[in-house]
């Protein structure tokens, strides 16, 4: 745009100097050579608005080509995000089922089950807290593993620090099942004291991650108007 002005510019002053000089040269035949130059002035003007016009045509075009892909870019984006978002919709009410369960469960610490093992014992077993706690904590990482990529960045950080701590404590499991424990009872045993150890050092942690969960379920409720 701005060479195209300074060629029509320069044209027009090279048209104005020519006819200086012809009237400072000849001034007998001025009057021949001004028409002449007049209708060369006149020629170039038109080829310049012709060319203007399409450059701007072609211009108009550009920007229209733009705004349509422009357009149909941010629709891309809003049906992802609105798809994205549903399904993120799905993964929260699942976590908040499950802090559902963990609320109600809470009521059931200390009370008493009863069971009997392989050599016909009686066995008394108390509800704990970090029976609760692990045993809600289980269901939340599945979920979270399975949907990694709908999680919030804030659940995300809680739940890697989490996850590389717990699968720990389930090898430890394991190699105990395997390698040390020789009887059903024994393995009941050793399940509760690594359990115990891993709430003990993670229940900040992992009061952590649940009201980090019940924040993000408050902010989509208020996203989608529910509050």
């Amino acid at each position: 745009m701005v060479i195209l002005r300074g060629i029509g510019i320069f044209l027009l002053l090279f048209a104005l100097i020519l006819i200086i000089l012809i009237a400072l040269i000849m001034p007998d035949s001025l009057d021949k050579h001004i028409a002449q130059v007049m209708a060369l002035i006149g020629a170039i003007t038109a080829l310049i608005s012709v060319v203007w016009t399409q450059y701007n045509k072609s211009i108009e075009e550009k920007n229209k080509q733009k705004q349509f892909e422009l357009e149909k870019k941010h629709q891309i984006s809003k049906e992802t995000y609105q798809k994205l978002f549903e399904e993120k919709i799905k993964v929260y009410k699942n976590l908040y089922e499950e802090l559902l369960k963990y609320k109600k469960r809470l009521a059931d610490i200390g009370k008493q089950n009863y069971d009997i093992n392989n050599r016909g014992k009686i066995l008394i077993l108390e509800v704990s807290t970090e029976d609760v706690n692990i045993s809600t904590l289980r269901n939340i990482l599945g979920i979270i593993e399975k949907n990694i990529f709908i999680i919030s960045p804030g659940v995300e950080k809680i739940f890697n620090k989490l996850m590389y701590s717990f699968q720990l404590k389930e090898n430890e499991f394991k190699f105990m099942l395997q390698e040390v424990v020789n009887d059903v009872d024994e393995a009941r045993e050793e399940s509760k004291r690594i359990d115990r150890s891993f709430f003990e050092k993670h229940q900040k942690d992992i009061n952590k991650l649940l009201e980090e969960i019940e924040k993000e379920i408050q902010q989509m409720k208020e996203e989608i108007g529910f509050i």
